[in-house]
């Protein structure tokens, strides 16, 4: 079992893997079992809610810091690898370049046109934009994840994340 993702909100850590979900309100230290069975790949946080998303295109929410979990429809079968949030809006994103967004905290899904087709791993926001990233892919959104455009297709980046100004992005082969 691997853990796959970690989010903090509302004092509660919530870590995520390919069999269950795990909660922490107390900075770590201990951790309790609270979804077995779940496939959830990435949680994110906000507006008091926690969002995650797995296989099969399964969303999971919670509004009562991790200890309940409903299941949404996303409206497609792909697996979902990561959940990003900004500017009241969730996106996540997954292979053959998956997208979906929910501006109602994560009750309703909407498709949002990547412009790919490549596997995207993950998503981050920050400067008013969301950037997603993956298999040769870069694509980022200035208009809270209603559409994408394409910025790089050279370079493969499995995870990106933002802060102080900038986005950061890590690869294979140690690349930064």
């Amino acid at each position: 079992d691997h853990v796959t993702g970690v989010e903090f909100g509302n004092n509660t850590f919530i870590g995520s893997s390919s069999t269950n979900l795990t909660k922490s309100t107390d900075n770590g230290a201990n951790w309790n079992l609270i979804g077995a069975g779940l496939k959830v790949y990435d949680v994110a946080f906000g507006n008091s809610t926690f969002v995650g998303c797995g296989s099969g295109g399964t969303i999971y929410w919670s509004t009562d810091n991790g200890t309940n979990w409903g299941t949404r429809t996303s409206g497609t079968a792909w697996d979902l690898k990561h959940v990003g949030f900004g500017n009241n809006t969730f996106v996540v994103v997954g292979l053959s370049g998956t997208m979906r967004r929910s501006t109602d905290n994560g009750s309703t899904w909407g498709d949002v046109t990547s412009g790919t087709t490549k596997n995207l791993y993950s998503i981050s926001y920050g400067n008013s934009k969301f950037v997603a990233v993956g298999a040769n892919i870069v694509v980022v959104s200035t208009n809270s994840g209603s559409t994408f455009s394409l910025k790089d297709d050279e370079h493969t980046f499995n995870d990106i994340t933002f802060g102080n100004g900038v986005f950061v992005a890590v690869g294979d082969d140690e690349k930064i």
